[in-house]
């Protein structure tokens, strides 16, 4: 019964109707996927070419020099704070008291 679709009317009687393929209705499905496939590789390579210069302008913020001794100067004073709490944390509880 391929082919056949069987509706159901208001008076419990039944009518088979058969279905046409139609080749208008194929086509305009197979361009309108090819048409989808199109639109996401251009969003795709889109997203793809904005995400790369703006890692290209992150990294030359990051890099320019007063960035560059902005971080040494952060990172000096973290490992200034983490060697005194461990100092702190390494000595008995009276030792600092004179």
């Amino acid at each position: 019964m391929s082919g056949y679709v069987r509706l159901s009317l208001k008076d419990n009687s039944q009518v088979e109707l058969r279905q046409r393929r139609c080749p208008i209705n194929q086509e305009v499905t197979t361009h309108i996927n090819l048409i989808n496939l199109a639109l996401s590789l251009v969003v795709q390579k889109s997203g793809e070419i904005v995400l790369e210069l703006l890692l290209k302008k992150l990294w030359q913020w990051v890099l320019r020099d007063e960035n560059l001794k902005r971080l040494s100067t952060a990172i000096k004073l973290k490992i200034l704070v983490l060697y005194l709490d461990w100092l702190l944390h390494k000595s008995e509880p009276g030792e600092w008291e004179e």
